[in-house]
């Protein structure tokens, strides 16, 4: 999972997804605070994988950064039970 600052450094470089894309190309950001991102993820794997869309490395990697934004989210919700009942450790 790239953070804001990579994507940022990515895009001013004209690398990454964003770097690449045409200015006037639609694009769709999924961010891992969004609770649909991480299924909506899997689901495009899926469908990509069966559509022979992408290489299969594409695809592994977006199901990678899937793994790490539900890890980020899981990592989220710790924090926040800590924070409520005044955890300190």
């Amino acid at each position: 999972m790239a953070t804001k600052r990579e994507v940022v450094e990515q895009l001013a470089r004209g690398e990454g997804c964003l770097g690449r894309a045409a200015l006037d190309e639609p694009v769709f950001v999924l961010r891992a605070k969004d609770p649909a991102a991480v299924l909506a993820i899997q689901i495009w794997c899926n469908i990509a994988r069966n559509l022979d869309a992408h290489e299969p490395e594409k695809i592994a990697d977006a199901e990678v950064e899937a793994m790490k934004m539900q890890h980020w989210r899981d990592q989220k919700k710790l924090e926040t039970l800590h924070t409520n009942r005044g955890d300190d450790d």
